[in-house]
């Protein structure tokens, strides 16, 4: 096992297993001497049995209390998961760092380049550069109008960080990802349809009628051989309770760094679709009620993004002002509490003028499916720490995808919607 051998050690290993008292027991081994040189083995077997014993105390705590009211039973659960995981990291107050040693870890990464190790990118390069990168203990909310393809940037972003190499923040080295996705809108069923189809570029519409054709369907065999071997997305997980609160998104998160860490895939992402799903479970009475509720569930995720160490991806709804009205949505904008926006390090927009031309073709029994790319613009409303800004990327509503949007389509998409907005402006002030 790679352990010294010594009186102390030979000792250990018989005692655990029940053996030692079948050479005579300790009695036989008090003459011998143990060997200092192996002093190091022996201190971390102390801590093994000092952490054995933390373990069995907390077991005992929470049996004890578990006879009791312990009152809500998904927070007495979460206490102690909580618990047995300050067990797990070996957390302890003596370890808290001070500010000072925080600021020289920090200048020394600055320095070697290491500022952004451990950050994650979304995969469009274009959104990468304008927002940054999304570095651990951020909450990072995805505010989309309806319709337009919210679901599935966010479980896009989710399958990019699965399946490519990160770095770990600790030694720089190339690392698999863990991710979690909660998806309180949308099944696991319907969750694998969009990352599988977006991924080879197929089209959702043709696949739920069964008309994809041999070559396509061979793709999507390959891919489930490539998954079956471990070759891809196979550190994404899914969640798709319906209503879970804040404390079972918190309880599924920490299970899944758990997971992650027993198969060297770390968690760095967990996506709740979406916000205003989860139940808050706050007092009071109608909006002043719900208010509270979504309050206190952008608090908790935040807090679960400082607590985990992750990003957390945050899907959030717009109000119906916002939805209806013909401009560019803003933070504000942000539906039934405007504090998600508070509580969020970056808050990410999403405006696509082209979705109702198609929802209103969609309605037309005889309109063509085959539509094309559209353009979206995503704005950066808020990002702590970097420069708040816009980008325009393509959405291809077929397939369910995203991607980089050509240079010319963005400056004509541009150009366009000022004309729209000068024309608007001008008839205000003909009235």
């Amino acid at each position: 096992m790679g352990s010294p051998v010594d009186i102390v050690s030979v000792a250990g290993w018989l005692r655990d297993r029940g053996r030692l008292e079948q050479i005579g027991g300790a009695l036989q081994l008090a003459d011998a001497t143990p060997a200092v040189a192996h002093v190091e083995e022996h201190a971390r077997q102390v801590v093994k049995k000092w952490r054995m014993r933390r373990l069995i105390a907390v077991c005992q705590k929470v049996a004890a209390e578990a006879y009791g009211d312990v009152g809500d039973v998904d927070e007495f659960i979460a206490s102690a998961e909580l618990a047995l995981m300050g067990v797990a990291s070996n957390l302890d107050d003596d370890q808290t760092p001070t500010l000072g040693e925080a600021i020289v870890e920090r200048i020394d990464d600055i320095v070697a380049g290491r500022a952004a190790v451990g950050g994650i990118g979304t995969g469009l390069d274009d959104l990468d550069r304008q927002l940054g990168k999304m570095l651990h203990c951020n909450f990072v909310v995805l505010v989309p109008h309806s319709g337009i393809g919210k679901s599935s940037l966010a479980m896009q972003v989710g399958v990019h960080v699965a399946t490519h190499w990160a770095l770990d923040p600790a030694s720089a080295k190339p690392m698999l990802c863990t991710v979690l996705a909660c998806s309180m809108e949308m099944s696991r069923a319907e969750l694998a349809d969009r990352a599988a189809l977006a991924s080879l570029s197929l089209d959702t519409s043709k696949a739920a009628r069964n008309m994809l054709t041999d070559e396509e369907k061979a793709s999507l065999a390959g891919l489930a051989a490539k998954i079956r071997s471990r070759g891809v997305l196979s550190t994404m997980l899914v969640d798709d309770r319906g209503n879970l609160t804040p404390q079972q998104v918190r309880a599924a998160a920490r299970r899944a760094a758990a997971r992650g860490r027993r198969e060297g895939a770390p968690l760095r992402l967990a996506i709740v679709d979406y916000l205003q799903l989860c139940d808050g479970a706050q007092g009071g009475r109608g909006s002043e009620r719900r208010e509270r509720e979504v309050s206190f569930i952008a608090e908790q995720m935040k807090a679960l993004a400082k607590e985990l160490r992750i990003v957390v991806l945050g899907v959030a709804q717009l109000n119906e002002d916002a939805r209806t009205a013909n401009r560019l949505p803003r933070g504000e904008d942000l539906r039934e509490s405007k504090s998600i926006r508070a509580h969020a390090d970056k808050v990410i927009l999403l405006h696509n003028e082209s979705a109702l031309a198609r929802r209103t073709a969609a309605q037309d029994e005889g309109a063509p499916r085959e539509l094309g790319a559209e353009v979206v613009d995503i704005i950066v409303d808020k990002n702590r720490g970097v420069p708040e800004g816009s980008v325009c990327v393509s959405f291809w509503p077929s397939t369910s995808s995203f991607g980089p949007c050509s240079g010319l389509d963005a400056r004509e998409h541009r150009a366009a919607r000022q004309a729209r907005e000068e024309a608007r402006s001008g008839v205000g002030r003909d009235r």
